[in-house]
């Protein structure tokens, strides 16, 4: 039965007839040539993948949901700090404009100033050249 095999399992088989020369080991060979044995020990095998997979599949799922928790954390970490970040431009794009407002009103101010004078300097001069004549 052993040309039968091929690939992997071939390489399996050879491995256990390796452990088998030096006396490390099951022999494998004798135990599966036994139908009854072979049936049991192959279902045996498959209940043990099957736990192992399960186990595995829930391994899995417990980091995908955690992965999901502290990405939902981290966003909502990031979220938070842009919405401190716009408030805080929002607070000084507010006071910049109070600012500018200001300053303009204060230009203002100063044209209005800036006019008066000059309206002052001209009839002084006015009056300069009137009584000069």
């Amino acid at each position: 039965s052993r040309d039968s095999t091929n690939g992997p399992a071939a390489i399996i088989l050879d491995h256990l007839d390796a452990q088998d020369e030096t006396g490390n080991g099951i022999e494998w060979n004798a135990v599966l040539d036994k139908g009854n044995e072979r049936r049991e020990i192959l279902a045996r095998l498959s209940n043990r993948m099957q736990m192992g997979l399960y186990s595995l599949n829930k391994a899995t799922e417990k980091q995908h949901k955690e992965r999901i928790k502290t990405d939902h954390k981290i966003r909502r970490e990031h979220d938070d700090q842009l919405v401190k970040l716009v408030d805080a431009h929002s607070k000084e794009q507010v006071l910049l404009q109070e600012e500018l407002n200001q300053m303009s009103k204060k230009c203002e101010q100063c044209k209005a100033s800036l006019r008066h004078s000059e309206e002052k300097c001209k009839d002084t001069a006015s009056k300069l050249e009137i009584a000069r004549q």
